[in-house]
């Protein structure tokens, strides 16, 4: 695999962004920025893309309200009312997607400027979350790697360290497209390996219940197009929610499996994480991307393996708390090829 560096863009501040290209032997060809650590595009040896993202580092920074391709901290998802109270404190976030605190905060990793280094056939970025940053508390130190091995296996591994107890529930936000950024993903089939998911209320924060996909919208146990589900989900809103992959032990496990019929563009989710968020891109309204490409409704979905949101205030939930001496890791990789789907 190689890495190649390239001035994307500059801050108002002065600051520059550099995009890193990683290519295998096979052409595929992944970009990642340093601004937010984010993906900003996927291809194949076909030169199709099959991720959402925008040209230009002034639209990250000013329209990336739905956290294109970007890594997500130091909470990933929803906490209820942005409120939770850790060894006899209680901490207030702010309630930036009401009534909840989602995906970090207003300033989110996806926002930061990632410290960035090559280490043989890896993309090593680097930052420190310091203490009271969107009211978390600690001081947290994170790394993230991603690589691209000649297998088309696009690994993203974290890692995480604290000096004070801190909830931390990292994740990717990448919204892939197996037909080709701009089209539908209706037509997608899908499978994702569980028969539980965590109950949400009509705000999409949890109860507290994991409870049986079966006769429900969320069954994707055997292989089905997402047209249907998608539409019954959420009284018709579409897919948002975590499943729980039945994995306390954080063993590496296959996820979830997602094929595109047409061209026959499959792709294979193995993750170490308890659960994982599938999103449809609900929200997406006739937002012009990269290349002047048009994402609409359904134009794009997201596979976010992560802890259970708002674990921090369910007992029942795994423990999302990181504490001093301990280290958070993490390892997801999507597996993307082409082949027929059996």
């Amino acid at each position: 695999m190689t890495i190649e560096t390239k001035l994307f863009g500059t801050l108002n501040d002065g600051t520059p962004i550099y995009e890193y290209q990683l290519k295998n032997s096979q052409g595929t060809i992944a970009k990642i920025i340093n601004y937010g650590a984010i993906l900003r595009s996927f291809q194949l040896a076909d030169g199709v893309e099959l991720t959402l993202g925008f040209d230009s580092l002034e639209d990250y920074v000013a329209r990336n309200q739905h956290y294109f391709g970007g890594i997500i901290g130091r909470v990933a998802n929803r906490i209820k009312h942005g409120q939770f109270t850790l060894e006899g404190k209680h901490y207030q976030l702010v309630r930036n997607t009401p009534p909840h605190h989602l995906h970090g905060g207003i300033h989110g990793f996806h926002t930061v400027v990632w410290e960035a280094e090559i280490q043989e056939n890896k993309l090593r970025l680097k930052y420190v979350s310091i203490d009271g940053e969107e009211n978390y508390p600690g001081n947290l130190k994170v790394v993230v790697e991603y690589q691209l091995n000649d297998n088309n296996e696009f690994s993203i591994e974290y890692k995480a360290e604290t000096d004070q107890a801190t909830p931390v529930n990292l994740t990717h936000h990448a919204y892939w497209n197996l037909a080709g950024a701009g089209q539908t993903i209706l037509d997608h089939e899908i499978e994702i390996h569980t028969e539980k998911y965590i109950e949400v209320d009509s705000t999409l924060a949890p109860t507290g219940k994991i409870l049986p996909v079966k006769n429900t919208p969320f069954d994707l146990c055997q292989r089905q197009s997402l047209h249907a589900s998608t539409h019954a989900a959420h009284n018709g809103y579409g897919h948002d929610q975590c499943y729980d992959l039945n994995n306390r032990e954080q063993n590496f496990i296959l996820a979830a499996l997602v094929w595109e019929p047409i061209s026959k563009r499959t792709m294979r989710v193995f993750t170490n994480q308890p659960g994982m968020q599938l999103y449809t891109g609900n929200s997406l309204d006739k937002l012009q991307g990269a290349k002047g490409i048009i994402f609409d409704r359904f134009g794009g979905f997201c596979l976010e393996t992560q802890n259970f949101p708002d674990a921090v205030n369910h007992n029942n939930f795994p423990n999302s708390i990181l504490r001093p001496g301990e280290v958070y890791e993490q390892k997801t990789v999507y597996h993307l090829f082409s082949a027929t789907f059996s």
